[in-house]
């Protein structure tokens, strides 16, 4: 049996929330003198929004049927290793002092990114077979 999904509305608007909070919250970190309390406290204004992404993700992927879990599935297996490179390379970088200016919070929207062309990849991998109703 076939299920339809769902949009992927929800995560989108997760996703860019997230996403938009994380660069305001580094915007105000660099740009204004605030105490340490305050400092922790707009630091961690993101992490909320990042764990509701998370769900809202984990809402959408289960309306998927088993096909197109697979697909997400390898696109991530693809994504994440992709990362991981990315993150040692950029780290070496810094350390041989090429990229001096970047830290892990510039690296991050890259990684985010490497998923798209990862999905799109596993889902070239499996032929699609259709079923007329």
């Amino acid at each position: 049996m076939t299920r339809k999904h769902g949009g992927a509305t929800g995560p989108v608007i997760a996703g860019i929330v997230a996403g938009l909070t994380s660069l305001l919250s580094s915007w105000i970190l660099r740009h204004s003198i605030l105490p340490t309390e305050a400092r922790v406290l707009v630091a961690l204004v993101p992490g909320p929004f990042f764990v509701w992404f998370i769900f809202a993700e984990l809402r959408w992927i289960r309306t998927f049927d088993e096909f197109q879990r697979r697909v997400v599935l390898d696109s991530l297996a693809i994504a994440f290793p992709s990362a991981i490179t990315l993150g040692v390379v950029i780290d070496a970088l810094q350390k041989g002092g090429f990229v001096t200016t970047w830290g892990v919070g510039d690296v991050w929207p890259f990684m985010a990114i490497l998923w798209l062309p990862s999905l799109w990849i596993a889902s070239r991998r499996y032929p699609r077979t259709r079923v007329d109703e």
